[in-house]
């Protein structure tokens, strides 16, 4: 029987399943389709406008996660529209944020569809997890000091009902979700929610990876982007995104403010969370960032498909990183990406202590095209010199601004976009009086270098001038010269534009 043969109101049925990703095609298959299904092109118009890019802070009525729960339980197909979904409320304080869900948990009516959606979980069924117990959580946290796991929970319970997102910004709050392996991040009264959210993103990410991609929840996911500030005192750990990184369908990762740092002090370590799974993770953009080469290597190491990296260096809170050894770093991801990286940018936002190593060959990226440098990172000694810089090393030889190779040994004959630009808030900068042959440094080519670089597209290279090259080692303050150095590097400024997170 052909299908426009049915019965009206079986094939307005038919049509009403198509809802959200088949309807379009459906509708227009044909004007008897389009016309029975009229209605239903309305709400799928209606339900994409409002819904398909959902923004925490721009909507009139959702503005806190158990507030969209709860609209999701009300109307299930809330959540199938749902393909950018932006969790962090930058304008929102927390007084209105807690009477916000405390208007949800005392409200009966709200609470019993709540309740529902939350028993009927599949993903906590399949976590072991006790409905009851995170309904009592939810009620219980709401409008406390700790209200932050209210939010968390509720966020994990929304990142189980999502099969069509492709965007996702975490709220604030998810840095205040330890990992429960990290011990000293504990806090009293915190390590059942810790626990059981934990156990809740590991059956997602196990779904997202196995299951068909129109049935699992984030299965579709593609970006994370930044959901905290770069500032000194607040720190996000890289593990909390941990659960997301497996995901097969997400390609890039942008954030900030993190932490991958294990120092047995102050940094928070970073361990790949799923052993048996890569990542296919092709753009990684980390800005105002602390990281060591220990941190990058785990991480990059399981991103075998990885083109583009982008990181500035940020001391974090009690001196994280107050010395930063930037040679060490750059090696670490020309171990585990020289063969796929096209794209490299490193900078340096704020650094309260000395360059420990420095860059002094990238030689080792095979397919390398682009690179943005801050000149700090060549300000210290080579990795395999055994020197370092600062607090802790005490170098045989004193390191010397005239031991920087040429640029022209530094890059790969690959490279054919090359900028260079100084962008520190503060720094340790070298203080040698002898800067004479620091232009040749700089500027100058070999013959045979010339013939390497014929493929050489453009040069950022700003000046091979003395005295403009010692004032880009000495900048401390950010726009404190004319023209240099800029308030950030050209990444930098593409990278505040797009989320507002860098220090103005």
């Amino acid at each position: 029987m052909s299908l426009l043969a049915l019965p009206v109101e079986l094939l307005d049925v038919i049509i009403g399943h198509t809802l959200p990703d088949g309807l379009e095609s459906f509708a227009l298959s044909c004007k008897t389709v389009r016309t029975v299904g009229k209605n239903h092109i309305r709400t799928h118009d209606t339900y994409k406008r409002r819904w398909a890019h959902f923004v925490h802070q721009d909507d009139p009525d959702v503005k806190v996660p158990l507030e969209l729960l709860l609209a999701i339980a009300e109307d299930p197909l809330i959540a199938a529209y749902i393909q950018k979904a932006d969790f962090w409320h930058r304008t929102l304080g927390p007084e209105e944020a807690d009477a916000r869900a405390e208007h949800v948990v005392s409200d009966e009516a709200s609470m019993a569809e709540i309740r529902k959606v939350v028993r009927q979980s599949r993903y906590l069924a399949l976590a072991q997890q006790n409905p009851d117990l995170w309904l009592e959580r939810l009620q219980r946290d709401t409008g406390r000091e700790d209200s932050h796991w209210q939010v968390n929970m509720a966020t994990v319970m929304l990142l189980t009902m999502l099969p069509h997102l492709k965007e996702l910004t975490l709220p604030v709050t998810w840095k205040d979700l330890p990992d429960p392996g990290a011990k000293h991040l504990r806090r009293l009264d915190s390590d059942w929610s810790a626990t059981n959210l934990w156990s809740v993103l590991d059956i997602i990410t196990r779904e997202a990876t196995s299951r068909p991609a129109s049935a699992a929840s984030l299965s579709r996911l593609e970006r994370i982007l930044p959901h905290a500030k770069c500032t000194y005192g607040q720190r996000n750990a890289l593990q909390e995104l941990g659960p997301f990184l497996s995901i097969p369908s997400l390609t890039e990762l942008y954030a900030s403010n993190c932490v991958a740092v294990r120092d047995g002090n102050t940094g928070i370590p970073f361990e790949w969370r799923y052993p048996d799974h890569t990542s296919n993770l092709r753009r990684i953009e980390l800005a105002g960032c602390c990281i060591d080469s220990e941190g990058i290597a785990e991480f990059v190491r399981h991103t075998p498909q990885l083109t583009t990296l982008k990181y500035s260096h940020h001391t974090k809170w009690h001196g994280c990183q107050h010395d930063w050894s930037a040679g060490e770093f750059v090696r670490a991801v020309e171990k585990h990406c020289g063969a796929t990286l096209k794209e490299l940018t490193i900078a340096i936002n704020v650094a309260h202590g000395m360059i420990e190593t420095g860059v002094v060959s990238l030689q080792g990226f095979q397919r390398l095209e682009t690179v943005e440098l801050d000149v700090l990172v060549f300000a210290g000694p080579s990795p395999e010199s055994g020197e370092r810089q600062g607090i802790v090393g005490t170098p045989q030889n004193k390191w010397k601004v005239s031991d920087i190779p040429r640029l022209a040994d530094i890059l790969p004959a690959t490279i054919r976009q090359a900028g260079l630009f100084s962008a520190t808030d503060t720094v340790e900068a070298p203080k040698d009086a002898d800067f004479h042959e620091q232009p040749a440094t700089l500027s100058e080519r070999s013959e045979s270098a010339e013939r390497q670089w014929q493929d050489l597209k453009d040069s950022a290279m700003r000046t091979n001038d003395e005295r403009e090259i010692k004032r880009l080692f000495n900048s401390r303050l950010v726009g404190s010269g004319e023209g240099w150095p800029q308030p950030r590097p050209p990444w930098g400024q593409t990278f505040q534009k797009r989320f507002r997170v860098l220090q103005d």
